[in-house]
C-alpha cells in the first residue's frame, strides 16, 4: 500500500478489504504528526466486524497522538455497517478525499 501527501494531510488508500495489513500504514504515519490522516475506503468491497474494530482501534491510536483520522466512504458497503453500529457518531466520515483533506 502506498500513501501520498496532499497538503499537510496524508492519504492512505485502502484496497478491497480492511485488515491489519492495510491499516498498518496508518500507524506508520502517526509519528510524523501530519495535519490529518485520511483513510480512503472508496475501493473497499467488504467490511465486517473485524474491519470495524480495526477502524476504531486506529481512530483511538490517532486520537492518543493528537492526529485526526478522517475516513472517505461513499458506498453502502462501507457506510451501512458503520451506521448500523453507531460508529458514524465516532468516526469522521467524508464523501470525498478532497472534503476530508479540507476538513478541519
Amino acid at each position: 500500500m502506498t500513501s501520498e501527501g496532499i497538503g499537510s494531510a496524508v492519504v492512505v488508500p485502502v484496497g478491497d478489504r480492511v485488515d491489519t495489513d492495510t491499516l498498518s500504514a496508518v500507524a506508520d504515519h502517526i509519528p510524523t504528526r501530519p495535519a490529518a490522516i485520511v483513510l480512503d475506503l472508496t475501493a473497499v468491497s467488504f467490511l465486517d466486524s473485524a474491519g470495524l474494530s480495526l477502524l476504531v482501534t486506529e481512530h483511538n491510536r490517532c486520537a492518543e497522538h493528537g492526529v485526526p483520522l478522517r475516513l472517505v466512504a461513499d458506498t453502502s458497503v462501507v457506510n451501512r455497517p458503520i451506521e448500523l453500529t453507531g460508529l458514524d457518531r465516532l468516526l469522521d466520515i467524508h464523501p470525498t478525499v478532497e472534503s476530508a483533506v479540507r476538513a478541519g
